[in-house]
């Protein structure tokens, strides 16, 4: 594991780092305590598991966009009071796991065990609210797919990037695109596929490629981007 902090409390984060570096045999554990810097972070280093200090609240929108940009990162939130009513809105968020504001340190530990396991580690109530929001979200009536539903062929290869886990910045490189025009198209792409994150997007193509264009282009357009028709 090779984790992050995110807290506005400097003496907090530097006991947390101190902790895990000993748990864990980490040499360095970074201690960020704003957003831009958050982002520099997971650009320069090899960070899997972010632990955010959620007591003093969270600007969901900055945590959701720095998600989308890195989704194979494990998000933690630290110091949740009411687990069964606010761990949806967590997982909305983009949180992976989350430890109570009364854990201990062994309580923390085997959370983070767990979540870098890919295993969910929370009380039989969260779980009872989890699978109620599911099954909410699922029998939503569908909105009819219109016109704005269908993607222009760039906002196609931009998805198809996204599904592969790519962020702003590979992807402008990978299509020779500005980083602007790519951020234009991503905004685009979310609306289409009626989704508010990067990462409901990435899930929606890797279930579904056809959404990004593959199956939809004709033999022609095919033949032009290089794809190979299978079946």
């Amino acid at each position: 594991m090779n984790p992050a902090i995110f807290t506005p409390f400097r003496f907090f984060g530097d006991g947390l780092a101190l902790d895990l570096q000993r748990h864990y045999q980490i040499p360095t554990v970074p201690v960020i305590n704003d957003f831009p810097a958050l982002a520099q972070v997971l650009e320069t280093a090899a960070i899997n598991c972010v632990l955010v200090d959620v007591t003093q609240g969270i600007d969901s929108e900055q945590l959701r966009q720095l998600v989308g940009e890195w989704p194979a990162v494990r998000w933690v939130a630290l110091g949740v009071r009411h687990e069964a009513k606010e761990i949806v809105r967590y997982a909305r968020d983009g949180f992976s796991a989350y430890v109570n504001w009364q854990a201990d340190l062994t309580r923390m530990h085997q959370v983070l065990d767990d979540v870098m396991a890919g295993r969910m580690n929370c009380t039989p109530e969260a779980a009872s609210e989890l699978m109620r929001a599911l099954f909410l979200q699922a029998n939503r009536p569908m909105q009819e797919e219109g016109p704005s539903a269908s993607l222009t062929p760039r906002e196609c290869d931009v998805l198809r990037q996204i599904s592969l886990g790519l962020s702003n910045k590979e992807i402008a490189r990978s299509l020779n695109l500005s980083l602007a025009t790519v951020k234009h198209h991503v905004h685009n792409v979310l609306e289409k596929l009626q989704v508010t994150r990067r990462g409901e997007a990435m899930r929606k193509a890797r279930a579904a490629p056809w959404i990004a264009g593959v199956v939809r282009l004709t033999q022609g357009e095919s033949a032009e981007r290089g794809l190979v028709a299978t079946g």
